[in-house]
């Protein structure tokens, strides 16, 4: 049971596992775990060669621990609830650091796509589920940091359109709107505010 625990967490246990003494089989988990091996009982009766071939008995022998890790109180209960932290895909990272290294160029979807080797609904749910935007959202985020760390930089002769521009920003009416929506100020009164 053990083993099988360190198997789920993909790490060796740190401490012993022990069990809760008492199981509520009447509701919750408890409840659960019992109707599953009820069935599945009642599916070895009716059916005893479900269990002949090794690979069978060890899925079953896994449901069967699995179940009573997850729906019994445990000293592993804690760390077994916890979901298990997403890899971000490699084709998510490499369209990200292209993006950053190259703000201020024309970048599309098709490009990105192609860069990383995935198709153009790939590289769209892969920004959706990892970042919440789509790629040109993030894209943009990206270049409004840019404007602002620019705006903020006292070293730098600077206007608002200029900085605008540089980094994508043509429709300077729909930028500002942005921009105040973000920051909480227009672009001009960031640039005010730098002595």
């Amino acid at each position: 049971m053990e083993r099988h625990a360190a198997n789920l967490l993909g790490r060796p246990l740190r401490q012993t596992l022990q069990f809760d003494t008492d199981l509520d089989t009447r509701s919750g988990g408890g409840q659960a775990w019992e109707t599953t091996i009820r069935q599945l009982l009642r599916s070895l009766q009716q059916n005893p060669e479900l269990v002949a071939h090794p690979l069978m008995r060890a899925q079953f022998e896994q449901l069967i621990m699995s179940g009573l890790l997850v729906w019994q109180g445990n000293s592993l209960s804690e760390s077994l609830g916890k979901p298990e932290p997403e890899v971000l895909p490699r084709h998510l990272k490499v369209a990200e650091d292209y993006m950053r290294a190259h703000l201020d160029s024309a970048i599309t979807n098709e490009q990105l796509a192609e860069l990383t080797g995935i198709s153009l609904r790939t590289l769209y749910n892969s920004f959706r589920k990892f970042r919440g935007v789509s790629p040109m959202r993030y894209l943009r985020d990206l270049r409004m940091e840019k404007v602002r760390q620019e705006l903020l930089d006292t070293g730098k002769l600077r206007n608002v359109t200029s900085v605008a521009t540089r980094w994508g920003f043509f429709e300077l009416g729909r930028f500002a709107a942005e921009y105040r929506k973000r920051y909480g100020e227009s672009p001009s009164d960031t640039l005010k505010r730098v002595p």
